[in-house]
């Protein structure tokens, strides 16, 4: 009897912690870092165009992107993000564009291969903040907009609270700055390519 009473608690115990144990992640925070790529306009070297941005390929680093789902696959998810981009100037100058993301908004998530790992879907807005440091010893130009993100992502998990992470985010806004009394807009895009590391949240 006496070790009936001792081996049920025991049982019960094993359970629960198995049961801790494979209850599903609701949330995660991933930091992650790799290329951005200019695109359109930002990207354009053409002296004809206007609206050249004369932006080269860059680095981009989500500082954190969040997630964190209510239902099964549907949630909520904000990420903030900054990349660099080198200025195509032959001027003997290095001219640096960068701009700073701060955005939120709905989250789709769905398991893949057994539950190994998950895809996200998400798409967001916000607000970005534009910056052009011309590397002259003039002052740096800033403008800022809002902003929208329609991103991918895959986060693979080696253990209960660590997944790599790799997402894909296109990126794009058109801020407005102001030069010696003249406001003008600059269109700003980019699809950015991260790779990373991700923190599982019950």
């Amino acid at each position: 009897m006496k070790k009936i009473l001792f081996i049920i608690p025991l049982l019960l115990i094993t359970f629960a912690l198995n049961a801790q144990e494979t209850q599903p992640k609701k949330g995660f925070i991933s930091i992650s870092i790799g290329p951005s790529f200019p695109l359109g306009d930002f990207a354009s070297s053409d002296i004809g165009n206007t609206d050249a941005g004369f932006a080269n390929n860059g680095l981009s680093i989500n500082l954190i992107n969040f997630g964190y789902l209510f239902s099964e696959n549907f949630g909520i998810t904000a990420m903030l993000n900054g990349s660099a981009f080198p200025f195509d100037a032959d001027n003997g100058n290095e001219p640096i564009w960068s701009y700073g993301t701060l955005l939120v908004g709905p989250l789709f998530s769905t398991p893949l291969d057994k539950e190994k790992a998950d895809l996200d879907l998400r798409f967001m807005v916000g607000t970005l903040t534009a910056i052009l440091d011309p590397d002259n010893g003039n002052e740096e130009q800033e403008g800022s907009a809002g902003a929208i993100n329609i991103g991918a992502g895959i986060r693979y998990h080696l253990s209960d609270k660590i997944s790599l992470a790799t997402g894909l985010d296109y990126i794009s806004s058109n801020p407005e700055f102001e030069v010696n009394g003249n406001d003008f807009n600059q269109s700003v895009a980019s699809l950015n390519l991260t790779f990373g590391i991700s923190f599982r949240l019950n």
